[in-house]
């Protein structure tokens, strides 16, 4: 009976870690830290042949720290630099930037609207996203503290 109870105890912990980490998918992963994203369309893009002021999209970005295990000891590097974490950030800059014409749009607005508990997480919202036209874009996420940039990530998005 004791076995099965312990079981039934670890199953249930399994289940519980698994949901943890459907809920976190990370689909922005940053190059520099264990820092990652995921990105929710509050207003999705328009796919118009003559976009409009009105055809602009907003987005939520949800920032994480991403779950690393912890390596052992002797496998760890020894670096002099302290680790970026999601206390680091207090700002983020997107820049939409469409690789086959060399070119960007007008810059877009981002705003703190959420801190997780004990800065578990951090939610910005992104608005003014205006694509000027179809085809294949890239999303630039830049993390920040003030103005200087300490990670960035490229997000391929197609219209």
């Amino acid at each position: 009976m004791k076995k099965i109870v312990l079981f039934l105890f670890l199953l249930s912990l399994s289940r519980a870690s698994f949901a943890e980490v459907q809920t976190q998918t990370c689909s922005v992963v940053f190059k520099k830290s264990s820092i990652c994203g995921d990105i929710v369309w509050t207003i999705p893009p328009k796919k118009n042949a003559m976009p409009t002021a009105e055809d602009q999209a907003e987005f939520v970005l949800t920032l994480t720290e991403k779950k690393v295990a912890e390596a052992p000891t002797q496998l760890k590097k020894k670096t002099s630099s302290q680790p970026l974490t999601l206390d680091s950030v207090d700002g983020i800059y997107v820049k939409l930037f469409m690789p086959s014409m060399d070119h960007g749009t007008l810059p877009t607005e981002s705003t703190l609207i959420t801190e997780g508990e004990n800065s578990s997480s951090k939610k910005f919202k992104v608005r003014e996203v205006f694509f000027s036209m179809s085809g294949p874009w890239e999303i630039r996420i830049d993390l920040r503290k003030g103005k200087k940039t300490l990670d960035s990530a490229v997000i391929p998005y197609t219209l």
